[in-house]
């Protein structure tokens, strides 16, 4: 039997997850909590998109740091993305109506 994971044993753990065909996400903890600043709550992750771009092939990438609220966030955007229900949609508009910078247009 083997005992979960503990990313305090191993700060640069990654999570490579594919989003389609030559697209991923790659997730690495960050572990230096104080490099952050007062605009990140632990646990902080860099995250890298990356996709294959056609003629000529080529990878693109773009960087971005997250901690756990800004994850939830993304996760509500995802999830009213991937449904389309105007359930989830409405779920992403009352979010939005909370963020300083946010914006959701019709």
């Amino acid at each position: 039997m083997t005992k979960p994971h503990d990313t305090r044993e191993d700060p640069f753990v990654v999570c490579r997850m594919p989003l389609g065909a030559y697209q991923y996400a790659n997730f690495v903890y960050c572990p230096d909590e104080e490099a952050f600043g007062p605009n990140f709550t632990p646990p902080v992750y860099t995250v890298e998109f990356e996709a294959a771009v056609r003629e000529p092939f080529k990878i693109e990438k773009c960087l971005m740091l997250i901690d756990a609220k800004a994850a939830n966030n993304l996760a509500v955007a995802l999830r009213a993305v991937a449904s389309g229900t105007p359930r989830r949609m409405n779920a992403l508009e009352r979010l939005m109506e909370d963020q300083q910078y946010g914006e959701y247009r019709r």
